[in-house]
């Protein structure tokens, strides 16, 4: 099995047993969590010009997260988020498409410097990026990444309402991409995968 869903199966099993654990004096303190984000930045890692004169520039920060996970919130003013992300910018036409694709596995601790708001920071373990490129007339290529690790800060503003929570944040992270193959090919160089992103983040 993929290490990515391996990783993935653990983590939402790790928030299903936290959430369904009414039986402990803890359960309070576990919530499980989803999170939606929207990045922008890093260098141009692809540019493609359809047949049909479409142009389009894939960046290496871009563009789209989805995860979920695990959130830890004691009677302090601190917190923790554990999740499993699928992160990917894309572009499709009727002659082809081009995806870059990877799988962050994210821990963010956070500060809660008052009800509404918190500043955070953590570190992302990226797995399986991959850029690839299936356009008509052409063969399919794929260029595939190292696994990394690059830090993320964050400030967000939030609300909890019993026991959900949630917050939206605006966050950095500087990433570097490792590019291992091209094709059938080795390589080595790196390009920057840094960016920006607004998230919404969820917990129950």
């Amino acid at each position: 099995m993929n290490k990515p869903f391996i990783i993935a199966a653990l983590v939402l099993a790790l928030a299903s047993s936290a959430h369904a654990a009414n039986r402990t004096e803890f359960d309070s303190d576990f919530h499980v969590a989803a999170n939606l984000g929207l990045t922008a930045g890093g260098d141009s890692i692809a540019k493609v010009k359809f047949t049909n004169g479409d142009n389009v520039s894939i960046h290496g920060g871009g563009l789209i997260q989805l995860g979920a996970g695990v959130y830890y919130k004691p009677s302090l003013p601190i917190s923790a988020l554990l999740t499993i992300n699928y992160h990917f910018d894309s572009a499709y036409a009727r002659n082809g498409n081009v995806k870059f694709e990877r799988w962050p596995l994210e821990l963010i601790g956070y500060y809660h410097i008052n009800e509404s708001w918190r500043v955070g920071a953590g570190i992302r373990h990226v797995m399986n990026a991959k850029l690839k490129f299936d356009i008509d007339n052409d063969p399919i290529t794929n260029i595939d990444y190292a696994d990394t690790n690059s830090p993320v800060f964050e400030a967000a503003w939030g609300q909890q309402w019993g026991r959900s929570i949630f917050w939206v944040g605006v966050r950095y992270v500087h990433e570097t991409l490792k590019v291992q193959r091209i094709g059938d090919a080795y390589a080595n160089f790196t390009e920057d995968g840094s960016h920006v992103g607004l998230f919404a983040r969820y917990a129950y």
